[in-house]
């Protein structure tokens, strides 16, 4: 299975939360596997190394936390 259908079929929603009108993307599932998060981490390494990039640097904050990740791998 590609990284991006396996990440979808992770990823959980949950209608009308916080509050109604909302679908809320749950991705803890994701973060919770230790094989995707791998994945992801070595596919953020493939297209940043290109780039020049040596270090990935995130603010705390819910919204950024994937990004954390990335760092993980040099």
């Amino acid at each position: 299975m590609e990284l991006a259908e396996k990440i979808r079929t992770l990823v959980r929603e949950v209608k009308d939360y916080p509050k109604e009108g909302i679908l809320f993307k749950d991705i803890t599932p994701v973060l919770a596997d230790p094989d995707v998060v791998r994945a992801i981490i070595a596919a953020e390494a493939r297209q940043l190394r290109p780039l020049g990039v040596d270090a990935v640097a995130a603010v705390e904050a819910p919204r950024l936390y994937p990004r954390l990740h990335t760092g993980l791998r040099t």
